[in-house]
Parts: structure tokens; C-alpha cells; sequence
């Protein structure tokens, strides 16, 4: 899974997947290993369900919830606002935009 994600982060691919049995859509921004310790996806969901009702968001979500993984042909242009390189989230990055 990691290195399908970094793959997608470096082409600025969207990406659908599943998490929390929830279908969304994102733009993945960073991938690494969090402040605690889990490998973790930074994203801004742009499509599908979203627990707290908000469909377009930023979201950390987890390596070990997220299934049905998908990188797509879409492509995204650039960061998107308010995403910032070096993310305190994480304690090591994989690839970040």
C-alpha cells in the first residue's frame, strides 16, 4: 500500500478507497508514520461519505483502515490551500508534495 500511495502522490493522482466503510474520493497530500506510530495517509477528501459530515475536508487516515484502494487516471494540479510541507502529524514522511 505504501508505495501505491507515494506512487499517486507523486503523480498528483486521486485516489478512491474505503475507509471506516465509507467510499471517498481524495487528493493525497503526504504518507508516513505519525506522532503515533501508525503509517498514515494526509488527504483532502473531495468526493463520498464522511463520518462527521463534512465531504470535503482534510483527513489523516490510517494504512490498517483503509481498503478497496484505487489510484485513478484523474489528476489534481497543485496543493491544495491550507496544506502545509513538513507535517507535524508525522514523525517520519514517506513523500509529500
Amino acid at each position: 500500500m505504501k508505495n501505491i500511495i507515494v506512487r499517486a502522490i507523486e503523480e498528483k493522482r486521486l485516489i478512491s478507497l474505503t475507509y471506516d466503510s465509507l467510499d471517498r474520493i481524495v487528493e493525497p497530500h503526504a504518507c508516513g508514520v505519525s506522532t503515533k506510530g501508525d503509517q498514515t495517509l494526509r488527504c483532502f477528501q473531495i468526493k463520498g461519505s464522511h463520518a462527521s459530515k463534512k465531504h470535503h475536508d482534510w483527513m489523516l487516515l490510517k494504512f490498517s483502515k483503509i481498503s478497496n484502494l484505487e489510484v485513478m487516471e484523474e489528476k489534481f494540479d497543485s496543493p491544495r490551500t491550507g496544506y502545509k510541507k513538513g507535517d507535524k502529524a508525522f514523525e517520519i514522511i514517506y513523500k509529500e508534495l
